[in-house]
């Protein structure tokens, strides 16, 4: 693992592709204290490789006044609503056992056992549970 000293810039090159670090020691203190510093590039290339991020946090944070991290920030979060990941099913289902429940006294009780065996099937389909649980 390459890690700069403190205080140091690594400068992006053309003939680096693939650093070997890890990247979700990145936190968001780390993500922030970049962006502040007007890191644009060191930005990018952590969140490109991996480091998590949500821009909404960044963008909100006041500190955050470079430009050029505002506007890479903003495309981030334009991409991300364009193009949103996947739902989890699990959640899915979890929404749909929320929104039953809140509605289980209107519901006769042999239809809402009904409803609920179903989403734990589909539940244990989805994740199946492990050995150890």
């Amino acid at each position: 693992m390459t890690i700069a000293p403190i205080g140091y810039y690594i400068e992006p090159s053309p003939f680096v592709t693939r650093f070997d670090w890890d990247w979700d020691v990145f936190d968001t203190d780390s993500l922030v204290d970049t962006a502040k510093n007007g890191h644009v590039e060191c930005l990018r290339c952590a969140i490109e490789n991996g480091a998590r991020c949500d821009a909404r946090v960044l963008l909100a944070n006041p500190d955050i006044q470079h430009d050029a991290v505002v506007q890479y920030l903003r495309t981030l979060l334009a991409n991300s609503e364009l193009n949103p990941k996947p739902e989890d099913p699990v959640d899915r289902l979890r929404r749909a056992q929320t929104a039953i429940d809140d509605v289980s006294e209107h519901i006769p009780e042999g239809t809402y056992l009904e409803t609920m065996n179903a989403l734990g099937e589909a539940h244990r389909r989805v994740r199946p549970r492990r050995d150890d649980d």
